[in-house]
């Protein structure tokens, strides 16, 4: 009776193990999937024109398996290939299970993988494209498909020139062509993740940390406090009270302090090329990112196989330092403010997290047009903001004037 018991619980041990194997090798297999989209056919060069999403992210068009329907995608150096959930039953996916993931915040996930059999980005066209499906409920994003990611972009070299809203895409990095005052600086790559990282130091620091390029980060610099604070002279701050914004890649349910710091001094790579008057996003618990708020003040390159960034300024002294009436909100059931930042002219004029915004320039917010609203608001010109504003049962009118967020 020993004798089978022994047999049994050994023949269990063996097809745990049998089936441990298959499941580690599925692992590895998907991930494979999720990482790969092959090129079809030679390329020179192409262009590929852009457009910015309500929340300043780069959006490209492309076309999916056979139809011939354009879908906004936003393009993300940081992120994987990208379906979101919602619009994903429109194309015809290929399951492919699960996979253990790598994500931004150095942190293992599991990640359903699935496949298209081609995308069209312009006249580039991808085959065997494998990607994530996931939830996206960002407010005004409803209409963007997924994100075009690390899979597809280290496949190619990316010339993005922010001012003619293009994309030139090729190969070979000697076929683009590059300025007199182009600054290259060298990159390194996560094997596991392929997320590329360039070196940064603070003027005041001995010595440099790693930051991820990251497309998908719509602010300057993202950083962790810590290192801002192991300096040896504090750099002036501002608090931001609330939840201050919301990025692409892993969810952070934290009930942070958040803080922008102004840098005197910011150094790029191992090199002596510097910019100055840098805001950086920081607290305890930051990826350190390098955004597109810094990115935009150049023609920027960004190459994989060459390991490589080369920034081209659109100005001799690019300056860094935007200017905001200091308030964020978003539309849940109705239009709530959900972060001021200190010192701002919300800050001053005591606006205050949770209340409720009924109106900006005279147009009341309403579901249907709260998205529209927000994004003239990014592109407006006008540096005054007239507000109505309902808290604690009182209504009041308020009018707000765009100051830079660091005088």
């Amino acid at each position: 009776m020993k004798r089978k018991t022994k047999r049994v619980v050994i023949l269990v041990f063996v097809i745990i193990l049998i089936l441990f194997c298959v499941s580690i090798y599925n692992f590895i297999s998907n991930k494979k999937i999720l990482e790969s989209a092959e090129l079809a056919g030679a390329l020179v060069t192409d262009t590929i024109p852009f457009d910015y999403s309500p929340s300043g992210h780069i959006l490209i068009k492309i076309k999916i398996n056979e139809n011939d329907k354009s879908y906004p995608f936003i393009l993300d150096s940081g992120a994987s290939n990208l379906i979101f959930s919602k619009h994903a039953s429109q194309f015809n996916l290929k399951e492919r299970g699960a996979s253990l993931s790598f994500g931004s915040n150095s942190r293992y996930f599991f990640a359903s993988v699935n496949q298209l059999d081609r995308i069209k980005i312009g006249d580039l066209e991808f085959k065997n494209i494998g990607l994530k499906k996931t939830e996206f409920n960002f407010s005004c994003m409803d209409y963007v498909y997924g994100v075009i990611g690390i899979g597809i972009m280290r496949q190619l070299v990316w010339q993005i020139d922010f001012e003619k809203k293009i994309i030139v895409v090729s190969t070979k990095m000697n076929n683009l062509n590059f300025s007199d005052s182009k600054i290259e600086l060298p990159l390194s790559e996560n094997r596991i993740s392929h997320h590329l990282k360039v070196p940064v130091k603070i003027s005041n620091q001995d010595k440099p940390i790693d930051v991820l390029l990251d497309l998908g980060s719509n602010t300057s610099l993202s950083l962790k406090e810590s290192y801002i604070r192991e300096s040896s002279v504090i750099p002036d701050y501002k608090t931001i009270k609330g939840k201050s914004s919301e990025g692409l890649g892993d969810t952070d349910k934290s009930s942070e302090v958040s803080k922008y710091y102004l840098l005197d001094t910011l150094i790029l790579g191992r090199s002596e090329y510097q910019i100055n008057q840098v805001p950086a996003y920081a607290n305890s618990q930051n990826i350190n990112l390098l955004g597109l708020e810094i990115l935009n003040k150049y023609k920027t390159t960004i190459s994989w196989k060459d390991k490589s960034l080369i920034l081209e300024p659109y100005s001799k002294a690019p300056s860094f330092i935007w200017e905001t009436v200091g308030f964020a909100m978003n539309f849940t059931d109705k239009a709530v403010i959900v972060a001021v930042i200190e010192g701002s002219a919300a800050d001053k004029h005591n606006l205050v997290v949770g209340s409720e915004v009924l109106a900006i320039n005279g147009v009341s917010l309403k579901r249907d047009n709260f998205c529209s609203i927000q994004n003239s608001l990014r592109y407006r010109s006008s540096d005054t903001l007239e507000l109505r504003i309902k808290h604690r049962g009182k209504i009041f009118n308020q009018e707000l004037i765009k100051e830079p967020i660091f005088h």
